[in-house]
């Protein structure tokens, strides 16, 4: 079983309507772009008032 199926058990389990999936935007339907992870080090450059490309992305 994989890490999707084994989440979305979880949250039914706990009763939780929401599900994950592991599809892409696009295949799901979506025109979002997906955010990138910063990273702490990114993180904290931003936190210090310096911008980071993944920041600026975000």
């Amino acid at each position: 079983m994989g890490g999707t199926n084994c989440a979305n058990k979880a949250l039914e389990k706990a009763k939780v309507d929401k599900r994950i999936s592991d599809l892409s935007n696009e295949a799901r339907g979506l025109k979002t772009i997906p955010m990138i992870h910063r990273g702490h080090i990114a993180s904290k450059l931003e936190k210090g008032g310096t911008h980071s490309d993944c920041g600026d992305i975000n």
